[in-house]
């Protein structure tokens, strides 16, 4: 089961129920949702998941900063029948942490600058850092409804662990790419205990090794009471550079119950 928090604004703005995602222009709180999950399985199989996902957000009339964190560890162990012994095998294990800053240059046009920082065992990618900057337009900005379209350049960095990753037929224990970025989020106040939001970001490397990246990030909340709410998370992540036996596409479904405190 998963349990997060949120920090919202006082009482008497109590109609947004969720002012972590929504968070009015001029507000100086920090909006934080951060969530923890874990499953175990035994008998024949035993299965191990452990999941944790933080996103924070400050948001003021000139700018905006947002902070994400995500951590996945998944193993499983079995039994050999013949000689009893069992052998564990980790099928995910990843760790991400990113901030990005928004900063408003007029009402509906802002820039940005990003920084991200992940490792994905499975993939044998020691670590990826990645830059970004660009600009963004808010075509939606309101208290119920927000959207934004975006576009940038980032600098890519790989570092790859032994034996290296296989790219374009070439074997790679390091890689350092420039990418084109392409983007939109938005946020929807659906009811007033409904709050969906998503989020799409597109990559394209430039230059002599081409490929995409892409994720798409969904999330529902639905208030149960005046502090709790049920959450729903999917995420689908594409790397067109990846190899067998690593897989192209990679989901992560993340749910559990939201506690609202702050003021």
């Amino acid at each position: 089961m998963q349990l997060a928090a949120a920090e919202v604004s006082p009482e008497a703005q109590a109609d947004d129920e969720f002012a972590h995602a929504t968070a009015l222009p001029g507000d100086s709180l920090w909006a934080v949702n951060v969530g923890a999950a874990s499953s175990s399985t035994s008998g024949n199989a035993r299965t191990r998941n452990v999941n944790f996902v933080l996103d924070a957000q400050r948001r003021t009339e000139a700018n905006r900063l947002s902070i994400n964190a995500e951590f996945v560890k998944s193993s499983s162990e079995v039994e050999d029948e013949e000689t009893g012994r069992r052998s564990e095998t980790t099928t995910a294990f990843r760790e991400l942490a990113g901030v990005r800053y928004d900063h408003n240059l007029s009402e509906h046009v802002f820039a940005f600058g990003g920084l991200e920082l992940s490792r994905d065992r499975i993939a044998l990618l020691d670590l990826r850092q990645v830059y970004s900057t660009g600009f963004g337009y808010q075509f939606l900005r309101g208290d119920k409804h927000s959207w934004d379209v975006l576009s940038g350049v980032s600098y890519r960095e790989d570092r790859y662990m032994s034996p290296g990753v296989e790219i374009n037929g070439k074997l790679h224990d390091e890689l350092y790419v420039h990418e084109l970025m392409l983007g939109e989020e938005s946020s929807h106040k659906l009811t007033k205990s409904v709050q969906f939001q998503q989020k799409l970001t597109l990559n394209r490397s430039l230059g002599e090794v081409q490929g995409t990246r892409g994720q798409f990030d969904m999330g529902v909340q639905v208030a149960l009471n005046g502090s709790l709410s049920l959450s729903v998370k999917l995420q689908r992540r594409y790397d067109g550079l990846a190899q067998a036996p690593v897989q192209r596409f990679d989901t992560l479904v993340f749910t559990g119950i939201n506690m609202k405190f702050g003021g």
